[in-house]
C-alpha cells in the first residue's frame, strides 16, 4: 500500500465488518458505508481461522470470513461519497504523525463479557501504545469533519464472530480454545467501503495510508 494516496473506489479488496450506527451528515447525495481499519496480514489468517474452528461448540454464531478480518480504528457508517477526498486528507495527516507498531499475541474473549457473550474477539497487546495513539488521532481528525468520537474506550481487538440473537455463556469454549500466537506488524491502515449483501458484506479500499509518511 502506498501512503497518503486515495485509490479508486473498489480498487482493492479489504477486510472489515462492524455494526452500523447513526449516519454522519445529511442530504440525498450518493452515499456509502465506510470504516477505517487495519486489515489482518495474510500470513496470520490461518491462525485466526483455527481459533474460529476451535470455538465451533458455540451455537448460533455468525463467523467473520477470514478474508474480512481486521482491526477497526473508526466505524463511520453512511457517508456522502463526495466526502471521501476530505476523509482521505484527514487520514493522511493522522498517518504522517503515526508510527509503525507491533501487536503482540493476546487472548480470546467476548464483549461485553465472557459470561454473556455477544461478540467473540481476539484482544491484542499494544505494548508501545502506538495503535491506541493512532486510533485517538484518527478520532480527532474525523471529529473535525463532523464524525463524533466513540463513547466507549478503544480496545485493540479483532472480531471473530457475533451471536445472531441474545447472549451465551462462552467461558468454557474460550478457555478451551487457543488464541492466535502470531505477531502482527502494523505499517499502514485503510479507509474501506462496506457493501452489504445477502451473503454478508464485501469490502474495497478507498485509500491506504502508510504510517510515518
Amino acid at each position: 500500500m502506498k501512503g497518503g494516496r486515495s485509490v479508486p473506489d473498489g480498487a482493492a479488496t479489504a477486510r472489515g465488518h462492524e455494526v452500523e450506527r447513526k449516519d454522519a451528515g445529511t442530504g440525498d447525495a450518493p452515499r456509502l458505508r465506510a470504516f477505517v481499519g487495519i486489515p489482518l496480514p495474510g500470513q496470520l489468517a490461518a491462525e485466526y481461522l483455527a481459533a474460529q474452528r476451535a470455538l465451533a461448540a458455540l451455537r448460533d454464531v455468525k463467523w467473520v470470513e477470514p478474508a474480512n478480518l481486521h482491526l477497526t480504528l473508526k466505524f463511520l457508517g453512511q457517508v456522502p461519497r463526495a466526502s471521501v477526498p476530505l476523509l482521505g486528507q484527514a487520514l493522511e495527516r493522522a498517518a504522517a504523525r503515526g508510527q509503525p507498531a507491533v501487536l503482540e499475541p493476546g487472548r480470546l474473549t467476548a464483549f461485553p463479557n465472557d459470561r454473556a457473550a455477544r461478540v467473540i474477539v481476539v484482544e491484542l497487546a499494544d505494548a508501545s501504545g502506538a495503535v491506541g495513539r493512532l486510533q485517538a488521532d484518527v478520532e480527532r481528525e474525523l471529529a473535525a469533519l463532523g464524525h463524533p468520537p466513540e463513547d466507549r474506550a478503544f480496545r485493540t481487538h479483532v472480531t471473530l464472530g457475533r451471536l445472531r440473537g441474545g447472549t451465551t455463556d462462552a467461558r468454557a469454549a474460550l478457555a478451551a480454545a487457543g488464541a492466535p500466537r502470531g505477531v502482527w506488524r502494523v505499517e499502514a491502515f485503510a479507509l474501506v467501503e462496506s457493501r452489504l449483501g445477502p451473503k454478508g458484506p464485501s469490502y474495497s479500499e478507498l485509500g491506504a495510508y502508510r504510517l510515518g509518511t
